[in-house]
């Protein structure tokens, strides 16, 4: 990676959240011609906001939700297309599992789209289920144990 890249955790207020939506919007819904509903908005006020910033600007987050004691799961992973592929999307799931692993937990979820399978596999997560469609797309849904 090029530029330094610091991962913090972030409340889900005001102008860090802001900015985080904006960015999962223009990554994650605005190319499937989509927007977030307040509905699953307000789905997000549960989950640890991880950003990952690069001077005063988001560069890419990532949600962690509980699901039980053991289990998490990792949501709405974005980062901005001119720094992908510079190591902030391992810094972000790296992150995570530390956060899981300080919490007591042993096993991550997650729903990767089938373009991302590859990214996740070279971080040593699974497939553990057959093809679906979510968001219009194909998904997987993938797990890693933690040792």
């Amino acid at each position: 990676m090029n530029e330094a890249c610091q991962i913090a955790i972030v409340p889900f207020t005001g102008v860090y959240y802001s900015d985080e939506v904006a960015l999962r919007t223009r990554v994650l819904r605005k190319p499937l011609g989509m927007q977030y509903t307040r509905e699953q908005l307000q789905e997000d006020d549960s989950d640890v906001h991880l950003h990952a910033m690069i001077g005063d600007q988001l560069a890419g987050c990532l949600l962690l939700r509980r699901i039980d004691s053991h289990l998490f799961q990792i949501r709405q992973v974005a980062v901005k297309p001119e720094v992908q592929r510079k190591g902030i999307g391992t810094q972000l799931v790296l992150k995570a599992e530390t956060l899981v692993r300080e919490q007591g937990g042993s096993n991550i979820l997650l729903h990767s789209r089938k373009t991302a399978i590859p990214f996740y596999q070279t971080l040593g997560y699974s497939v553990i289920s057959e093809e679906y469609i979510e968001v219009s797309l194909p998904h997987r849904t993938m797990q890693k144990i933690l040792e």
